[in-house]
């Protein structure tokens, strides 16, 4: 069964040569071509099971056919797949190859070539990705359109962390074009959008904090802006790679000031005042009797408190706050507490550390 751009299923076609010698030629077409990127549709019928397709410049339809071209790629069992390519050169001569197998007999279809010329840069729709600041827990980004773009829908990920999502079968089958869209009218929260001027962007990237990745520096993300023309019609896809800061020698110790008022019956209110070299800060409260029997137990050890916070603390992030307030309500009365608390530098988690602290106090008897 074939699939239009929009998802919806088409006629059944089963067409072919009755000598079976040639596969008959499956739909190719051509989603995008900006100065920097491309985008090109194959739509399959029954017929196909497998498909071949890379990115070359003219005369590479040899190599291609060997599968010896860079980027040489395959895909298997799809009903549709959009192919997109990014950091291309401006105003130069590409080729887009792809062909088919037939799924009954095995042979080739013809290699369709779709020659294409990137934009000349600066005369189409294009945007510019100024980083305005940035640590390895979030950054503040600009996306910048110019004069050509009339519309921009943007995102930010860790590098390939929606790669299934967009390539695979089941989901969005390499349609970021549709994709991005949709993701916008659903305010999925995963995109930002503006009309006409500068899009400014706050991005977390919350994972960089987690034992999961074991060095959060230079760790690479990427943005990807949909783009509209002057007109209000898609115009192609612009990628941007960018990566997380390098670590920082010298980086000095993560401190922070911690005080505990308006004890009431049922907890407290905290406050954080930190030190300039304080990212954020993790904190949690127990129960004394809890704590002070786990001091006891055989499952507790030197770092346990401190790879607790890093596992289960409330996370504050610090960065341009100068004191953080917040409420304790789920205290019981007439009750002792630890509040024990973890900051971290800008280098994060490892040698980022601060050092682990706490303070006590005991919640009022309810009044009768």
């Amino acid at each position: 069964t074939a699939y239009g751009v929009d998802g919806t299923q088409g006629p059944i076609a089963s067409i072919k040569a009755e000598t079976r010698k040639k596969v008959e030629i499956f739909e190719v077409i051509r989603k995008y071509v900006t100065s920097s990127s491309a985008g090109f549709c194959f739509n399959a019928t029954s017929d196909y099971y497998k498909f071949e397709y890379a990115l070359g410049r003219p005369g590479d339809k040899e190599i291609f056919e060997k599968g010896v071209i860079d980027g040489f790629s395959t895909k298997e069992d799809i009903s549709a797949y959009t192919a997109n390519y990014f950091d291309l050169h401006p105003n130069t001569d590409y080729v887009f190859f792809v062909r088919g197998y037939d799924r009954s007999s095995g042979l080739e279809s013809d290699t369709q070539e779709m020659p294409f010329t990137t934009a000349a840069s600066g005369t189409g729709p294009e945007v510019k990705l100024r980083t305005d600041y940035m640590d390895i827990y979030a950054g503040d980004y600009t996306f910048i359109p110019n004069e050509h773009c009339s519309k921009i829908v943007s995102f930010l990920s860790i590098k390939d962390e929606y790669a299934d999502v967009i390539n695979n079968e089941m989901n969005w089958r390499g349609d970021l074009i549709t994709m991005m869209e949709t993701w916008n009218k659903l305010n999925a929260g995963l995109t930002y959008s503006a009309t006409g001027s500068p899009l400014e962007v706050t991005y977390t990237t919350s994972k960089m904090l987690t034992p999961e990745v074991t060095n959060p520096y230079n760790y690479p993300l990427e943005a990807y802006s949909l783009l509209y023309d002057a007109d209000g019609e898609v115009y192609g896809i612009q990628r941007f790679s960018l990566s997380t800061p390098a670590y920082q020698d010298g980086m000095g110790e993560a401190k922070v000031d911690f005080k505990i008022s308006n004890i009431n019956d049922c907890g407290a209110f905290y406050e954080f005042t930190p030190n300039k070299y304080t990212m954020g800060v993790l904190f949690e409260t127990f129960d004394a009797e809890w704590y002070e029997k786990l001091l006891q137990s055989d499952a507790y050890y030197d770092n346990y408190i401190r790879d607790y916070l890093y596992l289960n603390g409330y996370w504050n992030y610090c960065h341009k706050v100068s004191t953080l307030s917040m409420p304790e309500r789920s205290a019981e009365p007439g009750k002792k507490y630890y509040v024990f608390y973890l900051p971290m530098n800008y280098n994060g988690p490892g040698d980022g550390w601060g050092k682990v602290k706490y303070e006590v106090y005991t919640t009022l008897e309810k009044e009768q």
